[in-house]
């Protein structure tokens, strides 16, 4: 319920009634709930107030060191505020303790990629799969990069790899039906993106449009 009540607040234009709202249930009995806490970093940055965004942040990482959900959230502001150096450190802290969360080592090559370094992006990108080989949110980006590269029959095998571990999710399909329509000719290609496809029939999101008509 208050969630939905914050939300409200937030579309109908009363963001700072909505912050004083979220600070009010995080410092009230709920305040353990670090959804609410995080929810106040978010809405400070939301309404340009990074130096308070920044310094709650903070708090709540000096009251709960051993949170990593903070420590995340602290990593994500300074990434935000144009902090880089400060972002990858703890960005590293967090893949050094639980490396086997897929977040932490994307958070990190945002960072580095912010910063133009695509070589070590790559390589972490790398280390990331070796551990997690079946993370979606990895999988896309080493497909994302193989497309910038224009390795398109790399990122096809990344995608129909993607499609078998999640066969429901409409954007994977959409991703692996254009390619398989847009780089390749043959009958069977062709004949594949089209069942593959199918579901996105009568989706009114533009690029599933685009795809369905295309093919």
């Amino acid at each position: 319920a208050n969630t939905l009540q914050v939300t409200r607040m937030a579309a109908q234009g009363q963001v700072e009634t909505a912050l004083e709202t979220l600070e009010a249930l995080a410092a009230s009995d709920g305040a353990s709930d670090a959804r609410v806490q995080i929810a106040v970093v978010q809405a400070r940055l939301n309404t340009g107030d990074s130096e308070g965004a920044l310094s709650y942040a903070e708090e709540l990482v000096s009251g709960n060191p051993e949170d990593l959900r903070f420590l995340s959230t602290l990593a994500a502001v300074r990434m935000a505020i144009g902090d880089y150096v400060g972002a990858e450190a703890l960005y590293r802290e967090l893949i050094q303790t639980q490396s086997t969360e897929p977040q932490f080592w994307i958070g990190l090559m945002r960072v580095l990629n912010l910063q133009g370094r695509s070589e070590e992006t790559r390589e972490v990108l790398d280390s990331a799969l070796e551990i997690l080989p079946e993370a979606l949110d990895l999988l896309w980006a080493q497909a994302s990069y193989l497309e910038q590269l224009g390795n398109y029959e790399e990122a096809i095998t990344i995608y129909e790899e993607m499609y078998a571990l999640a066969p429901n999710a409409p954007v994977v399909a959409n991703n692996l039906a254009s390619l398989l329509s847009t780089y390749r000719s043959d009958e069977a290609s062709l004949e594949r993106a089209w069942t593959i496809a199918r579901r996105l029939r009568g989706n009114d999101f533009p690029p599933f449009q685009d795809t369905y008509g295309w093919l």
